[in-house]
């Protein structure tokens, strides 16, 4: 059992590239100050400053600029599927909020921003790329022979020897046969 995970997880641990570091580490406390004095003192604030640093770092925001970062590096164009966000439309003078959020520019705005943001979220990418290689499996190369004849439904109150009698089930077996012999000539 050990080996397996181990043989799991090293991978992870040999591939995995950390730009971030370690957890910037809490400075300690000294005895004679207080609570107040210590969050003011100039190594808490460093270390605040670095932990925020931190954690944008490992953040999915921090490693999506690190990745962007790499492709401008490498002489890379950044295209953002989604596009960018879209802009807000002023609101005029002396017009209320309520007012504002009815007008027709408003109301495209907050459509077009919703349909941006979906695009954007993970959960969203996650599912068109599933739906990409869906389609990707779905687009196979057209047979000279075709496709494969589909079998016709049966009808309600025939058992299975007359369903076989039926013209449309006789044409189906011959066009099977054809397609059949066709796809082992090729």
């Amino acid at each position: 059992m050990r080996i397996l995970i181990i043989a799991l997880l090293l991978p992870l641990f040999i591939f995995s590239q950390d730009d971030c570091g370690d957890r910037p580490k809490k400075p300690a406390n000294n005895q004679n100050q207080t609570n107040k004095e210590y969050k003011k003192s100039t190594e808490y604030l460093i270390y605040k400053k670095m932990l925020k640093d931190w954690k944008h770092c490992i953040s999915p925001v921090g490693i999506d600029e690190r990745l962007e970062q790499q492709l401008i590096q490498k002489n890379e164009e950044v295209v953002n599927p989604c596009g960018d966000r879209p802009e807000k439309p002023e609101r005029k003078k002396n017009q209320s909020i309520d007012e504002y959020r009815k007008t027709p520019n408003h109301i495209e705005y907050r459509q077009k921003l919703k349909e941006w943001k979906a695009c954007m979220s993970p959960i969203s990418n996650l599912k068109t790329n599933i739906a990409n290689i869906d389609n990707e499996e779905n687009t196979k190369p057209i047979s000279l022979c075709g496709d494969k004849p589909k079998k016709p439904a049966r009808d309600e109150g025939l058992n299975h020897e007359e369903y076989r009698q039926t013209i449309d089930h006789i044409t189906y077996r011959q066009k099977l046969k054809e397609w059949k012999m066709c796809m082992k000539n090729k």
